[in-house]
């Protein structure tokens, strides 16, 4: 390596440099902008990346070049003429932002060359993919996710790449938007208030930390000095299944304009839900689930010099959800009432200094309320043929989160070529309310005979808060122009576990040969998850009295008391993260790529059954014993191409597996003899396809999405709660999911619209969604939640671009 470099800089000697910077149209400097310079068209290509502040430097024999600048969701600058001398100046470029909502469609969609310097495994999804594709329900930000390989969307939540949805680290413009309590993806952000959504795993820089999975980045959309708007879905939808009703009235408005020309912008996206979803197997009158949902997003940015930036967030959601719960198997008395009320707000400052160093100062607050309310204070019955009487929890939850972000970019710095230093410092204060009212619930076997009764006691209210803190360092550093480097270290202090644990990032990135467009990347991963306040608060809520009984209706003894318990020592949850991948350019805008990802997190917490001296004494104890495993080899091809068209298609081929696999609380029920086995979202197999095509003309639009994957598992029950053998070693049938919809562009007076039908699940696979599986039934083994072909349609109202 260091004769390779020692040659390396005896060929740069007579080199010049090129530099500049790269802004969007509000003078906002653009990070992660790939800068290509060729003397010919057929010639090696000279490459860098834009940094933080939007500079960048080439080093490069004199002459004259073809400059290209591209990034994803912003238009693309391409063979502009440069001369490279002694006396070059630097060059300002500047790319508009794609308008998603805009009436130019003459602008082609280039897909990004391979690039050597890009060394994070990070998959995109940008503004236009999300509101074009055709995923079910595409109102809710979350079902967008799926649209990502690796990314799968089960009963449970997401998963990604075979992390829990709560080992993952969730940003809205930079600040962590996941619940303060569980970590997990809560908040709703509407669709169309989304500019781009970056999915990072396996390799990811330090400044990421507070998820061993990786981390999910939002950006919004920000205002320029045209006013803009548009709405969507403002008719409502019409349904037919078991009679003419309301299906789903989700409007969606949008506005963005400048608060002062050429100084202060803002973007408002206000999204309104009202669905009915219609339970098949259910009689009429008892088989609905009526739900409300609002939230709106409000970004604005102000420059208060040319070089200092101001710019805040605003989230407000609110949801009513009554009958939640509602299947085949739980009727309407077993549901809950929710509510669900969040509210998030943000302000980042951005100092823009000499010589590229760039200061970042933040601040967000995080509020959410919760409640579910049961349909009454009856007991709960769980029999084989499925539940009844009323839900046994009545939960209160409030909740928050402060959090303040400090990064300093430093200037780049040239030795053995060139580095781009980042330090940072992050700190989280989260807190905890919840007061739970339980009753009970009792197990009866098919012939009815009470087999165990469980009642509640202790304290209902219990408080928790953390404090956790990380600072962390990065480079990034390119020895040779066919090579780069990015590593870090990162600490976190965590003070409800009262450890600190050090991470570790290292990756790099080539392109051994220059004319051919191959890439080859990898790195390794160590990092930590925070200490989830929803899992210590269980050793300060209540405990369970349980009663069993014989076939004759006699107790077997005194009720059997169990509680939870968490004591001190514990340490950071570690995971180790290997990655590597390829890309290959076959054509100007097709790439194949593969990866491969192996991930091992130990020490985990989870709550582990401990002998105790009395038999009526159970007792579970938070330890640092779990342990998960993920691999997967992925392949994936994208096309980009025409007018805006695109289309992708990804295979996976995976294997997620724990230690823990069920979740041990004082309000499950199950009796688990062996925690060993598959994890509820593992995949073996998943082909995944989506694309945006075109029709006749212009006019016309054709999108298509295709999700093929084996069935998630589930376990086998008695119907006295004991699992069955192993754990989730059952599975659903194989899961087939084909969209088509079709998009006609049309022109009313001065205002355009867009009209969209399509047939979701056009196959009418069954796709069941729920299982009996209570081995002691009759109807063991029948599935329900039958998706069935549908028509959706959907109407977008447009201003035209001026």
């Amino acid at each position: 390596m260091l004769l390779l470099l020692a040659l390396d800089g005896a060929a740069s000697a007579d080199l010049l440099s090129f530099s500049g910077r790269v802004l969007d149209e509000n003078r906002t400097p653009l990070n992660g902008v790939e800068i290509t310079l060729r003397a010919h068209p057929s010639g090696p290509a000279y490459t860098a990346l834009s940094n933080p502040s939007g500079r960048f430097q080439i080093l490069l024999l004199p002459g004259r070049y073809q400059l290209s600048a591209q990034r994803q969701g912003y238009f693309t600058l391409r063979n502009r003429e440069v001369d490279i001398d002694a006396s070059a100046a630097e060059i300002e470029l500047v790319l508009p932002r794609l308008q998603p909502n805009s009436e130019s469609i003459n602008v082609l969609a280039h897909s990004p060359e391979v690039d050597s310097q890009e060394t994070t495994a990070a998959r995109r999804l940008t503004g236009r993919e999300i509101l074009d594709v055709p995923y079910p329900a595409t109102r809710d930000f979350r079902n967008a996710l799926r649209l990502i390989p690796g990314v799968v969307q089960h009963p449970a939540g997401l998963s990604f790449q075979g992390a829990r949805e709560n080992q993952m680290l969730y940003t809205l413009n930079g600040f962590n938007i996941g619940d303060p309590v569980t970590g997990r993806l809560t908040a709703r952000i509407p669709v169309e208030s989304v500019r781009s959504v970056e999915y990072l795993v396996g390799r990811y820089p330090a400044s990421y930390g507070k998820g061993s999975g990786g981390a999910v980045a939002v950006e919004t959309n920000t205002g320029d000095d045209q006013f803009r708007y548009s709405a969507t879905n403002f008719v409502p939808g019409i349904e037919t299944q078991k009679g003419l009703h309301i299906g789903t009235w989700a409007p969606r408005v949008n506005f963005s304009g400048p608060l002062r020309r050429g100084r202060a912008w803002f973007a408002n996206s206000t999204d309104s839900e009202y669905s009915v979803a219609v339970i098949r197997d259910l009689p009429p009158g008892q088989d609905r689930i009526k739900r409300w949902r609002t939230a709106d997003v409000l970004h604005t940015q102000v420059n208060l010099t040319p070089s200092q930036q101001l710019s805040s967030d605003a989230l407000v959601a609110y949801e009513r959800a009554p009958r939640t719960g509602l299947s085949p198997l739980d009727p309407v008395s077993t549901t809950v009432d929710r509510m669900l009320r969040h509210y998030f707000a943000s302000l980042k400052y951005q100092k823009y200094f000499a010589r590229g160093m760039l200061l970042e100062l933040g601040y967000a607050r995080t509020n959410i309320l919760r409640r579910e309310q049961p349909q009454g204070d009856s007991f709960y019955i769980i029999t084989p043929e499925g539940r009844h009487g009323n839900y046994f929890a009545h939960t209160v939850q409030r909740s928050g989160r402060d959090q303040l972000l400090m990064q300093l970019f430093a200037p780049p710095i040239q030795l053995a070529g060139p580095h781009q230093l980042k330090v940072g410092l992050d700190l989280d204060r989260v807190q905890l309310r919840q007061s739970t009212l339980r009753s009970g619930f009792m197990h009866f076997n098919r012939f009815g005979k009470l087999l165990s009764q469980t009642t509640f006691g202790g304290p209902n209210a219990l408080a928790l808060s953390n404090f956790q803190a990380a600072a962390y360092v990065a480079d990034t550093w390119q020895p040779r122009r066919s090579l780069s480097l990015e590593y870090g270290l990162r600490q976190d202090r965590d003070q409800l576990t009262g450890s600190s644990a050090i991470s570790v990032r290292a990756s790099a990135a080539t392109q051994p040969w220059q004319s051919l467009p191959l890439r080859f990347a990898g790195g390794l991963a160590v990092a930590h998850d925070p200490s989830p306040l929803d899992l210590f608060s269980r050793a300060r809520d209540q405990y369970s009295l349980t009663t069993y009984y014989d076939s004759a209706g006699w107790a077997l003894g005194p009720p059997v008391q169990t509680i939870f318990r968490a004591g001190q020592g514990y340490r950071l949850p570690r995971a180790q993260s290997l990655s590597v991948g390829w890309e290959y350019q076959l054509l100007q805008n097709l790439q194949l790529s593969a990866s491969l990802v192996r991930r091992r997190t130990s020490r985990g917490f989870l709550y582990l059954a401990t002998p105790a001296d009395d038999p009526a004494l159970h007792v579970f104890t938070l330890e640092n014993l779990r342990l998960d495993t993920y691999e997967a080899l992925g392949l994936t091809i994208h096309h980009r191409f025409g007018k805006d068209y695109e289309w992708m298609a990804s295979y996976t081929r995976s294997s997620a597996r724990s230690n823990s696999v069920i979740d041990f609380s004082v309000d499950q029920w199950l009796r688990v003899p062996n925690n060993l086995g598959p994890l509820p979202w593992d995949v073996p197999h998943r082909l995944l396809s989506w694309g945006y095509l075109p029709g006749w003309n212009d006019k016309w639009a054709f999108s298509y999405l295709l999700d093929l994957r084996s069935g998630f598992p589930f376990s086998v029950v008695r119907d006295s709660g004991e699992i069955v053998g192993p754990v989730n070693s059952w599975r659903f049938p194989v899961n087939f999911s084909l969209n088509i919809h079709l998009e006609r562009k049309l022109r009313l007076g001065r205002y355009r619209f867009a009209l969209r039908a399509g047939i979701n699940n056009v196959a009418n696979a069954a796709n069941p969604s729920a299982v009996n599986n209570v081995i002691d039934s009759p109807r063991f083994l029948r599935y329900y939640g039958r998706e069935g072909r549908h028509a959706v349609f959907r109407l977008r109202w447009l201003k035209p671009q001026d």
